[in-house]
């Protein structure tokens, strides 16, 4: 894998994390597949609406530190990202963050990559 492409994902996931959508939804629509499915670290299972609603509502504050981030290209149009996330700011002093995988598919009609699938499991 490129560090050109890895690099390029790791930017992905940390502009849902950090980004601020509240004043462009377009910003943040562009960046999730119509059929976007998560798994959070409870093992629910939420849309892309919901998921829509939480990032346009998450803490504007919150910063993660992402580490072990590995890319794996499983097609021309697939990645699947998989890396340790834990929030840094405000500061979580007992959690030891969680583990996580994204499926980023290339959409040809934007030219852009979309998250079409992510889950989360809580470390302890």
């Amino acid at each position: 894998m490129s560090a050109a492409l890895e690099s390029g994902m790791r930017a992905l996931e940390e502009r849902l994390l950090h980004d601020d959508f509240r004043a462009s939804a377009e910003r943040l629509d562009a960046l999730l597949a119509e059929d976007l499915v998560e798994i959070d670290g409870s093992g629910r299972q939420s849309d892309r609406a919901a998921i829509r609603h939480w990032l346009l509502n998450k803490d504007p504050a919150a910063r993660w530190c992402l580490s072990e981030l590995q890319v794996r290209e499983l097609s021309a149009e697939l990645r699947l990202v998989l890396y340790h996330a834990r929030q840094v700011e405000p500061p979580r002093p007992h959690s030891a963050g969680s583990r996580r995988s994204s499926l980023w598919r290339f959409d040809a009609g934007s030219g852009s990559w979309q998250l079409c699938f992510h889950q989360a499991s809580k470390l302890k």
